[in-house]
């Protein structure tokens, strides 16, 4: 063996991983110890599964951004649910974005797969549905429906068919909005039965990362300022998103052995920083609903003709004007001033708006927006790249040059 190769085992067979799996974008804890901050929605997972251990159906809407442990969490409550309980019920696991195109029969046929029993071609969607169903009369079920909002855009009829019949659900999605456009029944149920995944605090992904370092890497590895560095660029540049954190981490320790250290260092992160790119503000949006992208389009047009209006500011009132013209360019029945102000303060929880509550003598309290990390034109130049169309108004027309016919309505 020549020499280059006698290196490259030799490099290989030294690592500072203690569990690459720990890295892995699929890893599932194998204890709920492993979860961290997350509580409160651990225990109504469980209470959902235990109701329909008990025969009793349960309904559970788990709302998130993405990257922030939804799933995840999900899976771990599912796979270390006690033996004594899991003898006592079933369960399926649908991500409906993976289902193409989401048909009647291939999702009764992926439940059933499921619950072992797959079917050929020739079968009617009903005696599938017919067979889960004396199914789950023999022993609870529930289905879990991984982004939902796919599914709830196609159609809401197989929701309500297991809905109907007594099956448990888990209903997972990060679109605000979703159940509004479903059966009035499921959505009344969904709506009392939400669990919220927040943000996690730059203490808190330290925490993780920590817990992910002790249990994944060799002690000694990453020191306490690397970590704090480490979360804090997760925070501020990936927009709190675990997966990229938990990738730059690995990243920074493949740095050190490529070194043939033992420790990773502040330039290590800077090197394994550009291998794994913050989150283009076009990605950012990518993240939220069509709805949610118009009304930020809303804002940045309000925004635009601020100048123009003595300066209005960008009331919930004063915003809704403007995204009411946007929704109709884009192709959406405008939603009431309400829903429209939820679209906004789901956009806050990624930082693209924030808020202040200004007092007025004439009109009582009232919010004001703002965007406090980007400019009005990087927005609207991001909201372009996905399609979204604006009103011909204001400076933005110079901003898109030769492409006004692209985005103006």
């Amino acid at each position: 063996m020549s020499d280059v190769f006698k290196r490259l085992e030799k490099e290989e067979a030294r690592t500072l991983f203690k569990d690459e799996a720990m890295f892995s974008a699929d890893y599932t804890p194998q204890s709920l110890d492993e979860v961290k901050y997350r509580e409160e929605q651990i225990k109504e997972i469980a209470r959902c599964i235990r109701n329909t251990m008990k025969g009793v159906r349960s309904e559970l809407c788990v709302f998130g951004a993405p990257s922030i442990g939804k799933t995840y969490i999900v899976k771990a409550v599912l796979k270390c649910v006690p033996k004594e309980w899991a003898e006592k019920f079933q369960y399926a696991w649908l991500n409906c974005r993976s289902i193409y195109p989401l048909s009647g029969f291939q999702i009764m046929n992926e439940v059933s797969a499921q619950l072992d029993r797959s079917w050929k071609k020739g079968y009617a969607t009903k005696d599938i549905e017919d067979w889960v169903i004396r199914r789950h009369k023999e022993k609870p079920l529930i289905i879990v429906f991984d982004e939902v909002d796919v599914l709830a855009r196609k159609s809401d009829r197989f929701l309500y068919t297991f809905f109907d019949h007594g099956v448990s659900q888990i209903l997972i999605s990060n679109v605000f909005d979703w159940v509004n456009d479903v059966d009035m029944r499921i959505k009344s149920r969904s709506k009392d039965n939400r669990v919220d995944f927040g943000a996690y605090s730059k203490e808190e992904i330290l925490g993780i990362l920590k817990f992910i370092a002790d249990k994944g890497l060799e002690d000694g590895v990453v020191s306490d300022e690397i970590l704090e560095e480490l979360a804090k660029q997760t925070h501020d540049n990936f927009a709190g998103d675990l997966r990229k954190g938990k990738y730059l981490l690995a990243a920074c320790v493949d740095e050190a052995m490529k070194e043939g250290v033992d420790r990773v260092t502040l330039e290590h992160i800077g090197k394994a920083y550009k291998r794994v790119q913050p989150m283009r503000l076009k990605d950012i949006l990518k993240n939220f609903s069509l709805p949610e992208r118009v009304a930020l389009a809303g804002f940045v047009m309000q925004r635009e003709t601020a100048p123009i209006n003595r300066n209005a500011p960008a009331t919930t009132g004063n915003v809704y004007h403007y995204y009411e013209e946007c929704a109709k360019l884009n192709g959406l029945e405008p939603v009431g001033e309400t829903m429209m102000k939820n679209y906004l303060e789901r956009l806050e929880g990624s930082e693209l708006l924030a808020h202040e509550t200004v007092s007025h003598k004439s009109r009582g309290r009232t919010n004001v927006y703002y965007s406090p990390k980007y400019d009005i034109r990087e927005l609207a130049w991001a909201l372009y790249e996905l399609g979204v169309k604006f009103l011909k108004l204001g400076s933005l027309s110079e901003v898109f040059g030769g492409k006004n016919h692209e985005i103006f309505g």
